[in-house]
């Protein structure tokens, strides 16, 4: 199965497209040259932004294993552009235990001047496609996806058989079988009343979508993929809005599980090759991990009752203006001001507003 075949599995379109996507849109500061920071975060090629050019090149190391942009460079010899390459027309080779590329157009390319982005490797050369390593967990998500097409072009009913109580001639049979395939197969026959005479009655040989395993195996498909790109199966819209309660939970698992690996890797690449080894790039996961309001809500509470943040950065953390008052950190009851112990009974120890007032 191809990469572009496998994006007919609704759950694979997904974790490629969320990946690429959440990838793509993670901001990043480089300790670096003016031209490094422009490269990575504005504009890589005169034909891409930054978002289009990370979505590609993520989407086709997801779905190929490997992903990769020749290096231009101007006159002196300083990274100029990040030129997006087909990853079919690309391969690595060997000439008297030297490494360079070939591209089918632009011929023999030295390793330094292009960008390769790769997916699980045995060597750390060359990446495997997740496709073709997990071949068969990708190929019951297809076989799965036909069956439900067929099923349903037949308006979701079951196989049955016609039962007649007489002997039938083999030109009867095929009659009759005839008959019923023009009357009630397709989606546009559903619900057509079935007219038996002569005895006949009806028998159920094979059990509906609901009534086989159909769903469970389903289900299987959808973890199967979830566990291969790394995304929580909630994210793929697998266990309904049950699953979406422990939120921040499955952002950290995902961040954790998937997406920094991508942007190590991604980050590394780019520093090598575009930045000459200088300077690091840092990637900012706080647009991905964002949390609920009641959670951050919490969190500023407790910062603000243990004198971390004052009111005022609370609620600039919320987008509020700031209140008179509230660039003074709170002094709660039970802590001291010097020192000496703390007396819990001593009225002098007062705070210095109210907690609650950070969002009035």
């Amino acid at each position: 199965m191809s990469g572009e075949g496998a994006l007919r599995i609704s759950a694979c379109y997904r974790a490629v497209n969320l990946i690429a996507g959440d990838f793509a849109r993670l901001p990043a500061e480089v300790d670096g040259s003016s031209i490094a920071e422009y490269l990575l975060n504005d504009s890589p090629s005169r034909w891409h932004t930054q978002y289009e050019f990370r979505r590609a090149m993520l989407t086709q190391a997801l779905l190929y294993g490997n992903a990769f942009a020749y290096i231009a460079r101007d006159g002196r010899g300083a990274p100029a552009e990040l030129q997006l390459l087909g990853a079919g027309s690309v391969s690595l080779e060997t000439s008297r235990d030297e490494l360079y590329y070939r591209h089918a157009d632009l011929g023999a390319i030295r390793v330094e001047d292009v960008f390769h982005l790769k997916a699980i490797s045995t060597d750390g050369m060359w990446g495997k496609s997740p496709i073709s390593v997990a071949s068969d967990a990708f190929a019951l998500g297809m076989n799965l996806t036909s069956t439900a097409n067929a099923v349903f072009a037949n308006a979701g009913v079951p196989k049955i058989a016609l039962m007649h109580p007489g002997q039938m001639s083999p030109e009867a049979q095929q009659r009759i079988a005839n008959s019923y395939a023009e009357r009630h197969a397709g989606a546009n026959n559903a619900g057509r009343p079935l007219v038996l005479t002569e005895g006949m009655k009806v028998e159920t040989i094979g059990g509906s979508l609901e009534d086989s395993v159909f769903v469970q195996a389903a289900q299987f498909s959808v973890d199967e993929i979830a566990r291969i790109f790394g995304v929580p199966s909630a994210y793929l819209n697998q266990a309904g809005a049950a699953a979406i309660s422990g939120l921040e939970a499955l952002m950290r698992t995902y961040v954790d599980g998937c997406l920094s690996h991508w942007a190590t890797q991604y980050g590394q690449e780019f520093r090598r090759k575009v930045m000459n080894g200088l300077g690091q790039v840092v990637w900012d996961f706080d647009l991905v991990l964002r949390p609920t309001l009641a959670e951050t809500m919490a969190a500023l509470r407790t910062g603000v009752e243990a004198s971390i943040i004052t009111r005022n950065e609370a609620r600039a953390w919320l987008d509020m203006e700031p209140v008179d008052g509230g660039d003074e950190l709170i002094l709660a009851k039970n802590m001291g001001t010097g020192g000496g112990s703390t007396n819990l009974g001593d009225d002098t120890s007062q705070s210095n507003g109210s907690v609650n007032d950070f969002t009035d």
